[in-house]
């Protein structure tokens, strides 16, 4: 597993640590919380790098293996919306929510998602 927070060694160039990762990766996990970080533009990097690789073994081999799978709160990202992905039932406005109140919200609707 490549995690950036530890997977990329003091002094090295991030964006050549992430293209050879992706290129080993046979899955890309992307979570979408709706809030975007001003300091962090390597999302769409890592997406576009890793549909560049899919796009280049579907033209090499004729398909691929790896998959993009997306994580999402309540709305996909519109740069995944076409791929099936998981939602985790969580309405964003519920994260302002003291802790206590969010805890107690999310426990009582656990029940509303049992298989």
């Amino acid at each position: 597993m490549f995690l950036d927070t530890s997977s990329i060694r003091t002094g090295a160039k991030f964006d050549d640590e992430i293209k050879v990762a992706l290129q080993q990766s046979d899955c890309l996990f992307v979570f979408y919380t709706g809030r975007q970080k001003k300091s962090c533009s390597y999302t769409g990097l890592e997406l576009g790098y890793f549909q560049a690789v899919l796009d280049g073994e579907r033209k090499d081999y004729g398909k691929t293996e790896k998959k993009v799978v997306s994580f999402y709160l309540d709305e996909p990202p519109a740069a995944v919306s076409d791929l099936q992905g998981v939602s985790l039932w969580i309405d964003t406005r519920d994260l302002n929510l003291p802790r206590d109140q969010y805890i107690e919200k999310v426990s009582s609707n656990a029940g509303n998602f049992a298989a």
